[in-house]
């Protein structure tokens, strides 16, 4: 079996999706212009935005919401005018933000499909959101995680009760402005959020971001510390993020630690130090 990693490239102004083979002297090949990789939980298939325009003969961007077949070298269209594709845990549904010309407004008002993701049928459609970007869908599939993107006030995910259509906003305790969403366990029960210290001379900026790991009745709140890219483990039982090296935020910094910490339990440790980013493709305890 071969098994390729999905990688975002820049170059320019343009934004391209390629596949590297995780095999020796693998040269990548360039999937499409696109962005937004999000695979299928079997591996076999890859969907992300692609991206077209730009030029003269198309001088406006446009947005389809593709898929990619690793067995066959494919590539399918599941949506045009859209973007941000996220692939369900189960592997059955995709949800993504709809731009099409009947449905996107002023102000970036889009509704979100959630979309089968064999057909493309439509399955649930929300109201219009104000600047919708990334949709989230829970491991059991209930919920929708949407962030209504506000430079001012600072804003994060608000969560989409699928069954009943109940919207869930979980408050960030006292001194904390709301964040995006960063994971959700395996049993649905457990959420980590990314909140933001807000900086009171400047509207809109942080002082610097923590990880706290909330249940989704927002009973439990547990601060992990400061950092970003918040995941948990494949078996569920430990929380990795990186954590600042400095102790005063800097937007330029891109110097962290790789940390991680057991869900039952308060101590922390530094796996790696000095990373700029992680994904985990295998897990051994």
């Amino acid at each position: 079996m071969v098994r390729y990693v999905a990688i975002t490239h820049c170059s320019g102004d343009y934004v391209g999706i390629w596949l590297v083979a995780t095999k020796p002297n693998s040269r990548p090949f360039k999937v499409a212009m696109g962005s937004d990789p999000s695979w299928s939980p079997d591996g076999k298939y890859l969907a992300f935005t692609r991206i077209q325009g730009g030029n003269l003969s198309q001088p406006e961007w446009t947005h389809d919401v593709c898929i990619f077949d690793l067995t066959t070298n494919h590539m399918r269209v599941l949506r045009k005018q859209a973007r941000e594709p996220f692939w369900s845990p189960k592997g059955t549904k995709i949800a993504l933000i709809d731009e099409s010309s009947n449905s996107i407004r002023r102000d970036f008002h889009c509704p979100i499909l959630i979309l089968d993701a064999q057909s493309g049928k439509v399955i649930f459609q929300t109201g219009l959101i104000r600047n919708p970007i990334e949709p989230i869908l829970a491991p059991n599939e209930r919920y929708l995680a949407i962030h209504p993107h506000l430079s001012r006030p600072l804003s994060g995910h608000i969560i989409i009760d699928l069954k009943t259509g109940k919207i869930i906003e979980i408050e960030p305790n006292e001194g904390y402005a709301r964040g995006p969403l960063q994971a959700w366990s395996k049993d649905g029960k457990w959420l980590l959020w990314k909140w933001r210290v807000p900086d009171p001379e400047n509207d809109g900026a942080w002082l610097w971001e923590e990880i706290w790991l909330v249940s989704l009745d927002a009973k439990v709140k547990r601060r992990i510390g400061r950092g970003t890219k918040a995941v948990f483990s494949p078996d569920g039982k430990h929380v990795l993020w990186l954590q600042p090296r400095k102790a005063i935020y800097d937007y330029k910094s891109n110097d962290y630690d790789l940390m991680w910490t057991p869900l039952q339990g308060r101590l922390s440790e530094r796996l790696i130090a000095r990373v700029q980013d992680f994904t985990l493709v295998g897990w051994k305890r």
